[in-house]
């Protein structure tokens, strides 16, 4: 099996073995979110240096990316008033936003003195 390759300015830009801080600047995440990511099942496996160290082949890290990228989505064009993908019959203030009323204000507290009892009905004290 051959290995994947990668963009070569990429590649040639990048050491032979990646750090977790080298794989989280390629993925641009947080250290941590790099280690949640090599825990996928198709990320590609450390090389084991000792217990606590570990490193990753740049060019396998790479196609893993590849592979995980997504295609840009284009945005859809806003309609203007010249569009023709709206039908002519309808009016254009149809077609207009129309704004919400403004929520009416609510009254403000009323404030008591301690030990004050206030009645339900507004105004009055008992």
């Amino acid at each position: 099996m051959t290995a994947p390759t990668a963009p070569p300015d990429l590649q040639r830009d990048l050491p032979t073995l990646l750090t977790i801080h080298d794989i989280a600047s390629l993925l641009r995440v947080h250290r941590t979110a790099a280690y949640a990511r090599t825990r996928d099942p198709e990320f590609p496996d450390p090389l084991v240096i000792s217990g606590s160290c570990y490193r990753w082949y740049t060019a396998e890290v790479l196609a893993y990316v590849e592979t995980r990228r997504t295609p840009k989505r284009v945005p859809r064009p806003r309609r203007g008033p010249g569009d023709r993908s709206v039908p002519d019959d309808v009016p254009d203030d149809v077609l207009q936003a129309v704004p919400r009323p403004r929520a009416p204000r609510r009254a403000p507290a009323m404030r008591q003195a301690p030990g004050e009892v206030v009645s339900p009905v507004v105004g009055r004290s008992d």
